[in-house]
């Protein structure tokens, strides 16, 4: 009667006549907030304030994760408890006892469950965010992206100055990544237990064998973070990584919102420019190191190793020429223009994977190429 049509609006929908009791209510309404709470438990949720291992002042990340681990399995639990008293409601209401039973199985719960290496994976991403200037220990949520900088609003853990952060396969650089996090747990936690911190990590991360926790930590910025952070940003990351190519010669983080025009030209002068000269004189040790070798497996370790370097210098040789012609344009975004559109201008510099084509990106950002035109 109130619509004869095949489809049905809002306008019809509240017409039509409903009684539900307080207390069936207040279940709906709590199941929303438990499920609000864990999407926002999250960096992307727009309500997002801190990650969930930061919010319990402890020292040990170990133990901060057993108190996430019981919070999650209580909200989950909770949450199964009021859909199956939900369920049971309707049931009795409809008599559909013989038809349906109020059990919801656990893979039906919707809301995350502790998980220690999708967690610390998540923790490290928050931490980037902080090294980078995204977030802050100061304030909780979203703190820049896409305003001026401030870095007086980062004094308890002081983000990049310039939002470039080096991923190297060797600590050639005195602030990359790795070292950046490791001064992160340091601040967050205690400096008395960051050998444990580091090796909690390293273990969740899955240690291999003769390896050590910090450099676990950087094979996996090295292989694995990027695709990490591709998958939670739906292939629209914020953090770009520009990189030489398959030898990983060179790698930096770059925050989008925190971008300028001197960017590139920074990267290059500051990082690659000095990386050539480092790789130099590893290659000159690696030679001596194989005139020096005693032994046939010290002689076929020297050269690999000399190989490897003599490879990353040419890849390194022909990036920083492609980056000096790109630094040379000055390119400026604009960022309502999207981040498919804005990645293709770095094409050859930036990373491209399985996981983020270009071809796929320069077919999301057709609409702007053929504006341009």
């Amino acid at each position: 009667m109130l619509n004869p049509t095949l489809n049905i609006l809002i306008e019809e929908l509240n017409k039509i006549p409903v009684i539900v009791t307080d207390s069936k209510l207040d279940i709906s309404q709590h199941c929303i907030s438990i499920s609000r709470q864990d999407w926002d438990n999250f960096e992307t949720s727009w309500d997002f304030q801190t990650h969930p291992l930061l919010r319990d002042n402890t020292k040990h990340l170990s133990e901060a994760f057993t108190i996430w681990q019981n919070e999650s399995e209580t909200a989950f639990r909770e949450l199964q408890r009021l859909e199956e008293e939900n369920n049971r409601y309707w049931i009795d209401a409809y008599e559909l006892q013989d038809e349906l039973t109020p059990e919801v199985p656990d893979n039906q719960i919707t809301i995350r469950r502790a998980d220690l290496n999708k967690d610390i994976r998540s923790l490290i991403s928050y931490a980037v965010g902080c090294i980078l200037g995204r977030y802050s220990l100061d304030n909780p949520g979203l703190i820049h992206a896409g305003q001026p900088f401030d870095p007086s609003l980062h004094q308890t853990f002081p983000a990049s100055s310039d939002a470039i952060i080096p991923i190297t396969d060797q600590a050639y650089f005195d602030n990359d990544i790795v070292t950046h996090l490791i001064e992160f747990l340091r601040v967050v936690y205690s400096p008395e237990t960051l050998n444990e911190n580091i090796n909690f990590i390293a273990n969740a991360l899955t240690l291999k064998n003769g390896e050590s926790a910090q450099e676990c930590i950087r094979r996996y910025f090295l292989q694995e973070f990027i695709s990490d952070h591709i998958q939670t940003y739906k292939k629209r990351p914020i953090y770009w990584l520009f990189t030489s190519g398959k030898k990983r010669a060179f790698g930096a983080l770059v925050y989008l919102h925190r971008y300028n025009e001197d960017t590139l030209a920074r990267i290059r002068t500051d990082y690659v420019l000095e990386l050539q000269v480092k790789l130099e004189g590893e290659i000159v040790r690696a030679q001596q190191q194989l005139e020096n070798a005693s032994s046939s497996a010290a002689k076929k370790a020297a050269t690999n190793r000399l190989k490897d370097l003599q490879a990353q210098q040419l890849e390194l040789r022909d990036y920083q020429a492609k980056l000096q012609t790109l630094a040379d344009g000055r390119i400026n975004l604009d960022l309502d223009d999207g981040v498919a559109y804005n990645y293709t201008r770095f094409k050859g510099l930036v990373y491209e994977g399985s996981d983020l084509k270009m071809a796929d990106l320069e077919k999301a950002s057709q609409w702007k190429v053929e504006l341009l035109k």
